[in-house]
C-alpha cells in the first residue's frame, strides 16, 4: 500500500431505541499517487472510477498539516532480561540497570503477607453435640413396608 491513504471520517448515529448518539467511523481507501499525505492530515477526496477491489476515491488537495508524536518502542536490554536458574539472577543488578526493578527482587519481611490474619475476638472451645440414636431395625422394617 505505498501508493494508498486510510481516511477515517468520524461520524454521529442516533441509537434507534435508547436515542443516544453513537460514535462510528468509516474507512475510505485512497489513492495517493505521488505520496504526500502524512498521519494527522487532513485532506479533500473526490470520488473515480475503481482503481482496485477497495479503492475509488483520490487526494484532491491537502487542507492542513499537522504532527502526530511518532512513538517509538524501547529497547530492551538483555542484561535485565535472565533465566532464573542463573547465577546473575539471584546476584545484585549491575550500575546500568540499577534504576530498573529487579524481577527476581525478594519483599522484605515487613512487607510479605501473613499466614494467618490475627483476629481479637475470642471464640469459645467447639462443644460436644450428643450423637442422633440409630434407629432399631424394627422401624426400619416398618418403613420399607410402608
Amino acid at each position: 500500500m505505498d501508493k494508498t491513504v486510510v481516511v477515517a471520517v468520524n461520524w454521529y448515529q442516533r441509537h434507534i431505541l435508547y436515542k443516544k448518539p453513537m460514535r462510528r467511523i468509516t474507512k475510505f481507501y485512497v489513492d495517493d499517487r505521488e505520496g504526500l499525505c502524512q498521519l494527522g492530515d487532513t485532506i479533500l477526496i473526490v470520488e473515480t472510477r475503481p482503481l482496485s477491489k477497495t479503492k475509488r476515491w483520490r487526494v484532491a488537495e491537502i487542507l492542513s498539516h499537522r504532527e502526530v508524536a511518532d512513538i517509538q518502542p524501547r529497547e530492551i536490554v538483555s542484561a535485565s532480561i535472565t533465566n532464573v536458574g542463573d547465577d546473575e539472577a539471584t546476584s545484585r543488578p549491575s550500575d546500568e540497570a540499577s534504576s530498573r526493578t529487579d524481577i527476581t527482587q525478594e519483599i522484605p519481611a515487613a512487607e510479605q503477607p501473613s499466614e494467618k490474619p490475627k483476629t481479637s475476638k475470642k471464640t469459645s472451645p467447639p462443644q460436644e453435640i450428643p450423637a442422633a440414636e440409630q434407629p432399631s431395625e424394627e422401624s426400619r422394617e416398618q418403613g420399607d413396608q410402608k
